[in-house]
């Protein structure tokens, strides 16, 4: 078998890297995160399991169903009285965890492992429910959204999984970017993205949040998960057993080996356990790459040096690391999937059979079997052809209208107006045309606007006339939607003031009851709107007699202005203090 070169050299692009165990985050109260392991009792109960927990002196937050567990939050003298209780049968760190990290000829790795091939022959990994573990995703990315079809945000606790690092976003775009014929493809370019942000901006999070997103997985019917992070020591027993519980359920579990470099066993995890495929990285020459993991758990190898994907904001970025190369074998693996064979161990064996032998014959602790082949591993073996392309959509969408809420007469302001395409195909020559209070401004021509790109235009708008202006945007196109071409919003245009509004203010107690007496002058309108800061705040609109008499709630320092209505003149800020 064919013999390479361990590759030397260093990283290349972008690099998020380090799978070192972080402290436990030790709060202000003195606890700490842990997994609760709880015993196979049949009547117990959620009610139980938090009893336990807060009659010891913790925190519950949340049981889980994948496995009988629950995190919590506990004091290391709770955690030990814990662990007595008759319903427990094991208390574990929430270990926090860290990201591994670093169309076709521009995708080189998902070109290397030939899975240009099988789409050829019709297999995308079509309607494959793939779950991506990480730290979220853009999910309006041009070569993402299509496929992007929900998850959570298990660092916020939202429905929004929003990528504020880049890493999701490039193992997102490994796993599942369009194929466009343009920029860039994932390895599965029709799969059912389910992105799970349990990684913050820094890269880390904890195995509470895997649990949680494995058993979200399991529940809506997923068949592939990616974990492109892991920890150098072992996340525990209830973490491990999600992973286990997952794969019994028919999830095929896929993980980068970690980017320790070489030695007798430098794999993390969770790509050590025996329920997750572990992915080493190569290069472009098929060399094994330096700072790859090694050790008896890698199962497989993929490129993962210099690989250009998707990135935040719309953009590509490259990227290294066997966070870069495990989403290519997800990807491969929802390709076996759709090509018939849905058995966890039965896509790791077709993964492992069919993968090229690189290094020491057989396998080895740099490559596993080898490096993966999507064309022998997912292709002739009784998938059924996928449905048809989509029909081309044209849907062109004013998605947003946007001026100043107010402006003097005849003076000179921008208007912005953006504009999406929601449609599936590259929309051409139209135009947007602003119109104030129904009488047309101005026009701008658009000569292309991508399939889920977006365009700001800027009008320059003013006017003579005082008063309400509503200031309305529309697209000069028929589409597949045309509610949603038009959009506006309204801005109030005034004549300046020349007034010279003062103002003073006095406190005082009546009958236990504070007050302050608000006086002004110069005002020039018929009311006068009075703002009040302080313990508390409130605005009052009253007519312009020239005094107010205020109701105090408590004791402390307040601030009046005075102003005319319609953003007119106002009186400087007058402050008064009363105990």
């Amino acid at each position: 078998m064919r013999s390479s070169r361990l590759n030397r050299n260093i990283l290349l692009g972008v690099s998020l890297l380090g799978s070192s165990l972080l402290p436990a985050q030790t709060a202000a109260d003195g606890t700490v995160p842990v997994i609760v392991r709880f015993k196979s009792l049949a009547n117990r109960s959620e009610r139980d399991e938090r009893d336990a927990v807060e009659t010891n002196g913790g925190r519950f937050n949340k049981s889980f169903s994948i496995i009988k567990a629950a995190s919590a939050r506990l004091t290391p003298d709770s955690i030990e009285r814990l662990k007595k209780h008759g319903l427990v049968e094991a208390v574990e760190p929430d270990v926090q965890i860290r990201a591994h990290d670093a169309e076709l000829d521009n995708t080189w790795g998902v070109k290397q492992v030939n899975a240009g091939l099988v789409h050829d022959a019709g297999n995308k990994g079509t309607g494959v429910k793939v779950c991506l573990l990480d730290t979220g995703v853009n999910t309006s990315h041009p070569d993402i959204y299509l496929n992007y079809k929900g998850g959570y945000d298990y660092v916020n606790g939202d429905a929004d999984p929003s990528d504020d690092n880049g890493h999701g976003t490039h193992t997102a775009g490994t796993i599942a970017a369009m194929m466009n014929a343009a920029n860039v493809r994932g390895a599965a370019p029709q799969v059912d993205l389910y992105v799970y942000k349990i990684l913050d901006a820094s890269g880390s999070g904890y195995g509470s949040s895997i649990i949680s997103a494995l058993q979200e997985c399991v529940r809506i019917g997923g068949k592939v998960t990616n974990s492109s992070f892991g920890a150098s020591t072992d996340l525990g027993s209830s973490v491990k057993a999600a992973y286990d519980s997952a794969k019994a359920a028919g999830v095929v579990n896929v993980a980068s080996a970690g980017n320790s470099g070489a030695g007798t066993n430098t794999v993390g995890f969770p790509g050590q356990y025996s329920s997750v495929i572990a992915v080493a990285a190569t290069d472009s020459a098929n060399g094994w790459a330096s700072f790859s993991s090694t050790g008896p758990a890698v199962a497989v190898a993929a490129p993962g040096v210099s690989i250009l994907s998707t990135y935040l904001n719309g953009t590509y970025a490259y990227m290294s690391g066997t966070s870069m190369a495990s989403p290519h074998v997800a990807g491969v693996a929802a390709l076996v999937i759709a090509c018939g064979i849905t058995n966890p161990d039965s896509v790791k064996q077709r993964l492992t059979s069919t993968a090229l032998d690189l290094g020491t014959a057989g396998r080895d602790d740099y490559y596993g079997s080898g490096l993966i082949q999507a064309d022998k591993a997912a292709m002739n073996c009784g998938s059924t052809p996928p449905p048809p392309a989509p029909t081309p959509v044209t849907d062109l969408a004013v998605t947003a209208v946007t001026a100043p809420a107010s402006v003097n007469v005849n003076t000179g302001v921008s208007v912005t107006v953006q504009i999406s395409n929601k449609g599936n195909q590259t929309a051409s020559g139209f135009s947007i045309s602003l119109n104030d209070n129904n009488v047309y401004v101005s026009s701008q021509a658009v000569p292309s606007l991508p399939a889920g790109a977006s365009t700001t235009l800027t009008f320059a708008w003013s006017s003579a006339n005082a008063g309400t202006h509503t200031l309305a945007s529309a697209l000069a196109q028929t589409d597949a939607n045309t509610s949603n071409n038009t959009g506006s919003t309204a801005t109030q245009v005034k004549q300046p003031s020349t007034s010279t509004v003062t103002s003073s203010a006095r406190a005082y107690k009546s009958r236990n009851k504070r007050y302050a007496d608000v006086t002004w002058s110069g005002a020039a309108t018929s009311q006068v709107v009075i703002t009040r800061t302080g313990p508390s705040s409130r605005t009052i609109t009253t007519s312009n007699d020239r005094s107010y008499t205020d109701s105090l709630p408590a004791a402390g320092t307040y601030t009046y202005k005075v102003c005319e209505t319609n953003a007119g003149a106002c009186s400087a800020p007058v402050s008064v203090t009363i105990y």
